[in-house]
């Protein structure tokens, strides 16, 4: 059917814009009877790939309290790797998780691209506000009568001092 078909050329153009293809084109057509054989239906999708664009240089400000050195390779969006809004997500995503495991609940991260110096490629800022680093100052555990504590200490993951991570809180509540 011609949705079927649009929703492949779509499903294939995104494929393609997602591994730095940003001007991609996908046409498609059917051709009933293919080959005079009465109900084969042939279908035939060009793809106009256009230039891969990929990543110039890649700067990150505003990382001030952690240390993201170990992140950074781990990065879909390093120099010389395929650009596209899809990639910088993941690296946002990527960048975040960090900061929430290490108690930064409020920590914003923004991006820019600009067109590089060298053809076909794009210069990209991560910045990033940390926000306030919270720690945890003390774990209570109310309304215990028949369970001892003890069982509860030993399932209970965050102690006095840690990072207040809403990832350990989630996973925390999760065990209930």
């Amino acid at each position: 059917s011609d949705a079927y078909l649009r929703r492949d050329q779509d499903t294939i153009a995104e494929l393609y814009k997602a591994n730095g293809f940003r001007d991609v084109k996908v046409t498609g057509r059917a051709v009933d009877d293919y080959q005079g054989r009465q109900g084969d239906i042939a279908v035939f999708v060009n793809i106009d790939e256009g230039a891969q664009w990929l990543v110039g240089k890649l700067t990150i400000t505003g990382q001030e309290k952690l240390d993201l050195s170990s992140a950074i390779p781990k990065l879909s969006s390093s120099s010389g790797q395929p650009f596209s809004e899809f990639n910088v997500a993941a690296d946002r995503d990527e960048i975040l998780a960090r900061y929430f495991s290490n108690g930064f609940a409020g920590v914003t991260f923004e991006w820019n691209s600009l067109a590089s110096a060298e053809p076909n490629r794009m210069d990209l800022e991560f910045h990033i506000n940390e926000g306030r680093q919270q720690f945890v100052r003390e774990v209570l555990v109310e309304g215990l009568h028949t369970t001892k504590q003890k069982l509860a200490d030993k399932q209970i993951l965050l102690s006095p001092g840690d990072p207040l991570s809403p990832i350990e809180i989630g996973r925390a509540s999760c065990r209930e």
